[in-house]
Order: structure tokens, then C-alpha cells, then sequence
């Protein structure tokens, strides 16, 4: 069955039919989804504007009910159905004092254990205690955060000396920036 062939003869070649069930592409139509695109923007424009006139019409019977004393809570099953109401709430007019984070060094130096706050001296306090313990490897911290500035420069001093950061408790606000400066982030499994 094997049939020589002769030297420098190749057979022809062989053409390959169309692929019957290849689909011709089809042009696309641009204009449809360029028009699909403008009537969209069209109907939320005019429902906006539906929107905004409805609230209008309302906000003069709104203001008239704002009063300098709140009104007591409607309960839930009065049978009446209520407007919704806007409560305006009051500015602190003092600031509050942020109190300075706690600070212990444990586990034979390695290990800075902090809760509370990032106060104003924050940063100065992680300085100290840095300089005191140079064979500390950690910071286990518990904040809800605090001021910036000082927590900046904190964070400045975690990644300079490539800290590890555990998150014992919470992590919050200026917590996690420093949380984000450390060279190995970790959290406890509750945390």
C-alpha cells in the first residue's frame, strides 16, 4: 500500500472547503447603541427633573416643621402613615481632648504593647520607647485612632525601623495608618 514517490514530485495540494457552520460577521451598527446611549440619559434627565420638582413642592411644608426641640419618636404600628422627616443634628462647640495611647514593652523587649488613642504626644512616646527597647520587633496595638500629625510621624518611624503591626482588638481611623506603614502586617483572628 505504500507507494514510493519520486524525488522533487509533491503531490497537489489538497483545498480545504469553507467551514459550513462558521458565521459571516455581521457589520456592527454603531448608531443603535449611540442612540440607545442618548434616550437613557434623556429619561434620567427627565426623572430627575421629576424628582427634584416633587421635592421642591414639599420642602416649604418641611421647613415649617423644623422646631428647636425634637419631637417625640411615632411608633412603628400608629396605623398612620407619616411623611419622612429630616433631623438636623446639633455642632460640638468644644473640641474633645484625645487622651495618649498606653504603652508597655513585653516578652524580654521585643514586643510594645499599645491601647488608646493616637494622641498629641503619641508620636513622642513611640519615640521614647523605640530608643529605650532597640531589640523591639513588634507594636501590638489597640486604637480607635486619633490625631493625625503625630500619627503620621509614627507611621514614619514603624516603616524606618520595619516594624511588625499586630491588630489585637480594633484598628481604627489614624490605627490603620500605621497598621499600613509596618513592614508585616498582621491581625488577630477576632480583631
Amino acid at each position: 500500500m505504500h507507494t514510493e514517490q519520486e524525488p522533487g514530485h509533491e503531490p497537489p495540494p489538497v483545498p480545504r472547503p469553507a467551514h459550513p457552520l462558521r458565521a459571516k460577521p455581521t457589520p456592527r451598527r454603531s448608531g443603535l447603541t449611540l442612540t440607545r446611549l442618548v434616550l437613557a440619559v434623556g429619561i434620567l434627565l427627565v426623572l430627575a427633573w421629576f424628582i427634584g420638582e416633587r421635592n421642591s413642592g414639599n420642602s416649604d411644608s418641611a421647613q415649617a416643621s423644623v422646631s428647636a426641640e425634637p419631637e417625640a419618636p411615632v411608633p412603628r404600628n400608629a396605623g398612620t402613615r407619616s411623611e419622612a422627616r429630616v433631623v438636623q443634628g446639633q455642632k460640638s462647640t468644644t473640641l474633645r481632648q484625645v487622651e495618649d495611647a498606653r504603652m508597655q514593652v513585653g516578652e524580654q523587649g521585643t514586643v510594645l504593647r499599645i491601647e488608646g488613642s493616637v494622641g498629641r504626644n503619641f508620636a513622642t512616646q513611640l519615640q521614647a520607647a523605640l530608643d529605650a527597647n532597640p531589640s523591639l520587633q513588634r507594636i501590638d496595638i489597640t486604637s480607635g485612632g486619633g490625631y493625625a500629625q503625630s500619627g503620621l510621624e509614627a507611621a514614619r518611624m514603624i516603616r524606618r525601623r520595619n516594624l511588625i503591626v499586630r491588630v489585637h482588638s480594633h484598628c481604627a481611623s489614624m490605627c490603620v495608618g500605621l497598621w499600613a506603614a509596618a513592614a508585616q502586617r498582621q491581625m488577630e483572628p477576632d480583631a
